[in-house]
Parts: structure tokens; C-alpha cells; sequence
């Protein structure tokens, strides 16, 4: 509801291996949120819960046989507020994951952020990013805290290209362990070369991925592409890759991941459409069996 500011989403889905069905999913998604345009603000709240299941596709310091049952309960909460050419936005949220059967990987994260950015008048925004994470496992020997500074540039022109290019450093302080202190980078990019074409490149360095689940820490640098086509006006072809490489603290482990996912959307009208995909997932690893995996769906959506 746009005057209200609120929204919803609910969604379910399943996948069944007929010839291996310990390796069956399900998952499920419930969210909601408001936003609240103020004169010189704008507030956001929003909740989600999620079941899902962790699998060997991650980074995580697990060998996993079968699919383990996984529920994450999310909070989140921003105000950006603007004064002259200084816009703020301090954001916090907190996050539950629960592990079935591996409860040593149960955590709760709080994380903290201040964004600010100056538009001076010319072609790029100045940014810098303050962030803080205290993660707090069920086995406090996991516990720690990483806090990170970051200042780069940001520019977008609507309907043509947009980016963002942010560096500094790192922190990772564990309850057990040493320290680590480590470069950062987030770079991203996206242009339109045409009315039907768009293109998106991601650059990270990160310590930890906040993405994943892994009751070890690691350093992560991750590179992806994704492709757009209006083939015709009701045909959309899509595409994107991507590859992330972990080096573990503590351990010997090496790990690299490559996904690659390509779809196509057929939209009979404007309550009906039809897609099909194709991916691939490939592990590489020093200390786990190297696997792969190939998955096509095909699908209906309807949009009352």
C-alpha cells in the first residue's frame, strides 16, 4: 500500500530429488514492513522470518551429507534524514539463526551502521560508511565482534547507470583466536547500454560474508555479473555468474564457489507469465570433496 507506506510478502517452495530424497527442501518467507516519508526523513522498519536449509553450496566449515533445517528471524530499522547537503542514515538490526541438530552454530548478530553522504554540487556523492557487528554464538568460543570504516564515491543518472565504489579497513576481534585486521572493498556498477539491455557488476572484499552462515570466520572476496535482454517486449532474458573464494582464520581451509544461473520470462499477459532456468553450483576446496550441481526449473506466476 503506497500511501500507507506498508508492505507484505509470503512465499513457500519445495524441491524434490526423485532419486535422492534426503536431499529434498522446503523453505518459506513471511515479511512485512512500513515506510514513513517525513519532510526531511524517511523512517523503515521491517521483519522477516524465514526457514530455509543450509547445504554444502555455502561457505561454512561444515561437510554436510543432507540439507540441515535452518530458521532465521530478522529485524531491521533505518532513518535517513537529509541536512543541506548532508544526508545520515543510521541503520541497526538484529538476527536469530537456528540449526537443526547443529546448535553450535546458533547465533544471534547485531549489527550497527552510519552512512554518510555529501552531494557537493558535482557529478559523484562522497560516502563514508561506519559499520559494527557483535555476533554472539551458542557456543561462546565462536563469539566476535567486527567492525569496519569505509569512504569512496557514488553516482547514479536514473535510467542510464548507477555506482558505487567504497574501501578502507577491517576488524575481527574473536573471543578465541587472534585478531585480524584486513582490507575492504565494496564496488558495484550498473548501466543500461540501451532501452533493452542492463548490465551489473559486484566487487567485494569482505571479513565474513554476512550472507552466509558459517560458524568460522574468513575473509571473502566474491566478483559476479548479471545480464539483462528484452528480447521481445514480453520475453526477458536474464543471466549472471558469480565466484567467491574463503580463506579461513585458523584453519588450513580454502575454499571457492561458482554460480552460474541463466533464466528466461515469457509474459502471455499482464496476469500471467512462464519462466524457466537453468543453474550451476561448483565447490572447490583444499580440506572438502569438490562438488557440483545442475538444477532447471520451470514455473508459472500470476499476478492478480
Amino acid at each position: 500500500d503506497v500511501r500507507l507506506g506498508f508492505g507484505a510478502y509470503a512465499a513457500g517452495d519445495f524441491s524434490s530429488y526423485p532419486q535422492a530424497s534426503v536431499q529434498n527442501t522446503t523453505g518459506y518467507t513471511v515479511a512485512l514492513g512500513e515506510e514513513a516519508l517525513l519532510p526531511r526523513e524517511t523512517l523503515t522498519l521491517s521483519a522477516a522470518l524465514v526457514g530455509t536449509q543450509e547445504t554444502g553450496f555455502g561457505f561454512n566449515a561444515l561437510t554436510l551429507s543432507a540439507p540441515v533445517d535452518a530458521t532465521v528471524k530478522d529485524l531491521r530499522g533505518s532513518d535517513a534524514f537529509v541536512l543541506g547537503m548532508l544526508t545520515l542514515t543510521p541503520r541497526v538490526s538484529v538476527s536469530n539463526y537456528n540449526f537443526a541438530g547443529y546448535s553450535f552454530q546458533n547465533r544471534t548478530d547485531y549489527r550497527q551502521s552510519l552512512t554518510a553522504e555529501f552531494t557537493s554540487g558535482g557529478p559523484a556523492r562522497f560516502v563514508t560508511l561506519l559499520q559494527a557487528t557483535e555476533s554472539q554464538y551458542h557456543s561462546e568460543i565462536f563469539d566476535a565482534n567486527t567492525y569496519g570504516a569505509l569512504a569512496g564515491v557514488a553516482d547514479q543518472a536514473t535510467g542510464l547507470w548507477q555506482f558505487r565504489f567504497l574501501g578502507g579497513i577491517a576488524t575481527r576481534q574473536a573471543a578465541v583466536g587472534k585478531s585480524l585486521v584486513a582490507p575492504v572493498l565494496e564496488a558495484s556498477l550498473s548501466w543500461m547500454p540501451s532501452g533493452i539491455d542492463s548490465v551489473s557488476f559486484d566487487l567485494a572484499r569482505e571479513i565474513d560474508d554476512p550472507d552466509q552462515e558459517s560458524a568460522q570466520g574468513y575473509t571473502v572476496t566474491q566478483a559476479g555479473i548479471s545480464l539483462a535482454h528484452e528480447y521481445l517486449r514480453n520475453v526477458i532474458i536474464t543471466g549472471s555468474g558469480k565466484i567467491g573464494h574463503a580463506v579461513y582464520f585458523d584453519s588450513p581451509l580454502v575454499e571457492t564457489l561458482f554460480n552460474v544461473l541463466t533464466a528466461i520470462n515469457w509474459h502471455l499477459n499482464r496476469a500471467l507469465a512462464v519462466n524457466a532456468s537453468y543453474g550451476f553450483n561448483d565447490r572447490q576446496a583444499n580440506a572438502l570433496p569438490a562438488a557440483n550441481e545442475h538444477i532447471i526449473t520451470m514455473g508459472v506466476t500470476w499476478t492478480p
